[in-house]
Parts: structure tokens; sequence; C-alpha cells
């Protein structure tokens, strides 16, 4: 079966990560947390949901945060969502998300409608449209 990472980049994200959090978490077999720079309770709130929560100095550059997060994840596939997303359970469910993950290529979010991409590991940053 076909298994995903969930990887966040966050900052200052208290307000919204958990409601993000709890429409993903159970849909994902790992989840990495990337945190640059918090000064609120975001990493207080990450802890609830992983243990791999990590620090990355901000360098002006998301790629850069971003590489470090995918570098963090273990898993076959990832998912990077921002914390202001959640996903719509009436579009996946539990077991089967891996393959219909996989088989798509994209979820709709409940977010603007916005497309994210499920992307295989091992996907330099740069190529990712």
């Amino acid at each position: 079966m076909v298994t995903i990472t969930l990887c966040m980049i966050v900052k200052n994200e208290e307000k919204v990560l958990k409601r993000c959090l709890e429409s993903i978490r159970d849909l994902m077999d790992e989840i990495v947390i990337v945190d640059t720079g918090s000064t609120d309770r975001t990493k207080e709130i990450a802890a609830k949901y992983t243990d791999q929560i990590y620090g990355f100095e901000w360098v002006n550059d998301f790629s850069a945060a971003r590489n470090f997060a995918f570098s963090r994840a273990t898993c076959d596939y990832i998912y990077s969502a921002d914390a202001d997303e959640v996903v719509e359970t009436a579009i996946v469910s539990g077991a089967d998300f891996g393959v219909k993950a996989a088989a798509a290529g994209a979820l709709k979010v409940g977010v603007e409608k916005e497309i994210i991409k499920v992307i295989p590991k091992g996907t330099p940053a740069g190529t990712i449209a």
C-alpha cells in the first residue's frame, strides 16, 4: 500500500494549525512539521499530532525550507500543505486515500478550492509545478 508523509512549513499558525491537522491526521502515515521561528503556540499544537517537529532558520528561501521538510519524510509520497488548508473528507476516506491520491495526483482542499499535488518522494523542489 502507498504511504504518505504530510510535510508542513509553519510559523505562528496557532489559529489555524489544529483545524488543518484534525482534517488530515488520520489520512497520513507520518507528519513532519518544520517551524521557521514561531513565537506563539504553534509548536505546542503540532506536538499533539507528531513528535517530528524540526526547527529551521528562515533564510528567505521557501524552497530551502521545503527541501529540508522533504528530507525528513520517510514514506512513498509527500503531501505538502499549508496550515490554513483543510482536506474535505467527502473527497477521500481513510484506507483508500493513498491509492486515490497516487492515481489522481491531486486533492481538492477547503481553502479557495486550491489543488495540492501529492509529490513522489525524491522529487526536487524546483521541479514542482
